[in-house]
């Protein structure tokens, strides 16, 4: 015959409860667009949707209050943007910190993290970035602590592109290239090449509207 036992719960809480009819209602919908959809870029591009770390059929965003992606500008906020944030992932239901997260790429995991510990009056960012080669990230940090997501727009990235002041007179030229532009680091060639790596980079901050100040220098 076959025996069972049965092992009383507590009844679910609220948040439980939520949590799960969150994840249900991701998971009636979650569709591998791609076998190779890793990020929201990819799976933006297949002709998906992203939420909360899922690929999904297009223009469904089951799960409300939740960022949903359909575009590549919106997939550059997705992910871990400072060691100081914290990243949910609805696929394992766990909370993790960012002071270290990681990309998937042909070479491998890339990661970056922050290495500077509680420096009083500094804010972390990401200074220190490295390659796993040859391995998937969950390869690559088995047994340890997940690694979430990276964003391809972190806060840093969008702070240096928004403090960028532009030479009087500097014009950027589309799809210019620029040789070790920055040996002079006010230079117009430098402010366009920063400004370029920026935008691609954060391209939400893109605004034909909007123009960096010009220095005003002595």
């Amino acid at each position: 015959g076959i025996s069972a036992s049965i092992v009383q719960i507590p009844g679910p809480t609220a948040a439980m409860m939520s949590m799960f009819c969150a994840w249900f209602a991701l998971s009636a919908v979650a569709v591998p667009v791609t076998q190779a959809a890793f990020t929201c870029e990819d799976c933006v591009s297949s002709g998906g949707s992203w939420q909360l770390g899922d690929c999904l059929r297009e223009g469904q965003c089951p799960v409300q209050d939740a960022k949903c992606c359909l575009d590549a500008v919106c997939c550059a906020t997705e992910g871990c943007r400072s060691p100081e944030e914290q990243y949910f992932s609805m696929a394992t239901g766990q909370t993790t910190q960012c002071e270290r997260c990681c990309t998937e790429s042909p070479d491998g995991c890339l990661y970056k993290k922050w290495t500077g510990g509680n420096l009083a009056g500094v804010t972390p960012w990401y200074n220190s970035a490295g390659i796993e080669r040859q391995l998937t990230c969950d390869e690559a940090f088995v047994g340890n602590v997940p690694c979430p997501p990276c964003a391809q727009c972190d806060k840093r990235s969008e702070a240096e592109f928004e403090a960028l002041v532009k030479p009087p007179g500097c014009f950027c030229p589309e799809g210019a290239h620029y040789l070790d532009p920055c040996y002079s680091p006010r230079s117009c060639s430098c402010f366009c090449q920063r400004s370029a790596t920026g935008l691609s980079r954060c391209p939400q901050l893109f605004n034909p509207l909007h123009d960096s100040p010009e220095a005003v220098w002595a």
